[in-house]
């Protein structure tokens, strides 16, 4: 007969320790899970928060680099630079550089807005570390530090955040670029085709020979470029997608330009034969040129800002000088304003930029800076000697067999030049010249680090 014994008390009781024990491990194991995924997730939230801060501070450094290259002629006292100064502004020696502090509302000039920095609050300085030599132009060392803050230090500090990301900035060495590097530029894409040529020549060794070929008559697009025939660049390249940084002009005449017309009212502008009184700065309402003769005198040049129309049609530009030396430094500079109504043309029926001796002027003898956004016409049978910067104008209706000596830059080629032209560049432009428009220094960086404190605004200590 079997018998059935029940567990003793011992037994029972180890079992429910064995099993507690379980559930107390399990649940241990649970709670070190949950932690640890809690402790990941909050690890990931403050990587996702330093990273959006870091943008927020880089953003905001990238915003002051941009706004000191835009003002790179930021006045801190009467007549003298504070970002890549000139000398000429420092006719009474050295003059102190008290640090820029750059505001959220600097900072947005550009056109952007609080959602680019991650909606932090942003703000710079710009520091003038070393200046070997206060006279000249391009030695400066500057520090930019940019800072990023998240929350409200004074109110939650254990929550708020900040982040700095500085650099040290140099401007290149003056008169190392030229604007004028092609015989064409275009930003929009052009097909060039037809009877068209492009050449190239010295014009500081003497007059364009048609019969001598240069090998630098190139073309270029910041889009796409296509050439029917290459052998019509006699030479040249056409390069594509070539991205030329663009200088910010000032077209307005400044206070001190001297008003010109010839039909008396200031209103009627240059519509007939006129001859500078000399060197100096200034400004008429529109620049007429139709069988108009504009006497330029020697002896430095002349800077005509232009509110309206320039017209060119059998007019011609008389230089007295050659350009050749310092004695005989005779140019016409014209910066044209945008405006609304009346069109703007160069017809070159006529030779367009002469000497007195019935030679070409040289191309940097007439140089045209122009902001006009609408169309420009291009046409005659004649030689055109100039240089023409009109970044937002199309350059069209390109008729005749004319000569263009010089270089074209230009927003549009309305999508093609089709004709019987021969641009010509002046190889001469790519050499410097003391007097020429220069191209905005661009300012490069140097050193780079970021941190997350102090909190002091100027901090010096980087080093290139």
């Amino acid at each position: 007969m079997s018998t059935i014994h029940s567990p003793s008390p011992t037994r029972r009781g180890s079992a429910m320790v064995a099993a507690t024990l379980l559930v107390i491990i399990l649940a241990s194991a649970g709670v070190a899970m949950i932690t640890t995924a809690v402790g990941h997730n909050e690890e990931q939230g403050h990587r996702r928060d330093e990273i959006v801060l870091l943008a927020a501070a880089e953003s905001a450094f990238n915003a002051a680099y941009d706004y000191a290259q835009r003002n790179s002629q930021m006045c801190t006292h009467s007549g003298g630079h504070a970002l890549m100064r000139n000398g000429n502004c420092f006719a009474g020696g050295a003059e102190a550089f008290a640090p820029v502090a750059l505001s959220q509302a600097n900072l947005l000039e550009g056109g952007l807005t609080a959602t680019a920095f991650n909606n932090a609050t942003i703000s710079a300085t710009v520091t003038l570390l070393n200046d070997v030599d206060p006279t000249k132009w391009g030695d400066e060392t500057y520090h930019i530090k940019a800072e990023a803050v998240i929350g409200d230090f004074a109110k939650d500090p254990q929550h708020s955040r900040r982040r700095f990301v500085e650099a040290v900035i140099r401007p290149p060495v003056p008169g190392t670029s030229t604007l004028f590097a092609n015989a064409m530029y275009a930003m929009e894409g052009y097909r060039f085709f037809g009877s068209g040529t492009t050449d190239s020549y010295d014009s500081s060794a003497g007059a364009y020979n048609s019969a001598v070929h240069g090998d630098q008559g190139d073309i270029a697009s910041e889009n796409w470029l296509t050439v029917d025939n290459l052998a019509n660049l006699n030479g040249g390249t056409a390069t594509e997608n070539l991205k030329v940084d663009l200088p910010l002009i000032d077209y307005t005449a400044p206070p001190g330009a001297t008003k010109v017309s010839t039909g008396g009212a200031y209103a009627n502008g240059i519509a007939a034969d006129y001859t500078f009184a000399g060197p100096g700065t200034y400004q008429c309402a529109s620049l007429d040129l139709q069988n108009v003769l504009l006497t330029i005198p020697v002896g430095g040049t002349v800077t005509l800002y232009v509110d309206g129309p320039i017209t060119f049609f059998k007019g011609r530009v008389l230089f007295l000088g050659d350009d050749s030396s310092a004695a005989q430094r005779c140019r016409l500079r014209i910066y044209q304003q945008d405006y609304v109504g009346g069109a703007t043309s160069i017809n070159g029926n006529t030779n367009i930029g002469e000497l007195s001796d019935g030679r070409s002027s040289r191309p940097r003898q007439l140089q045209v800076y122009s902001d006009y956004s609408g169309d420009i016409s291009l046409n005659g049978t004649a030689q055109v000697s100039m240089v023409l910067f009109a970044p937002k104008a199309t350059v069209s209706h390109m008729n005749g067999t004319f000569d263009f000596l010089g270089s074209i830059l230009t927003k549009s080629f309305d999508g093609a030049v089709n004709g019987n032209f021969n641009f010509v560049y002046d190889t001469s432009l790519g050499a410097p010249d003391p007097d020429d428009f220069q191209l905005p220094p661009v300012l490069r960086i140097v050193g780079w680090r970021t941190s997350t404190g102090p909190t002091a605004a100027n901090d010096p200590t980087l080093e290139p």
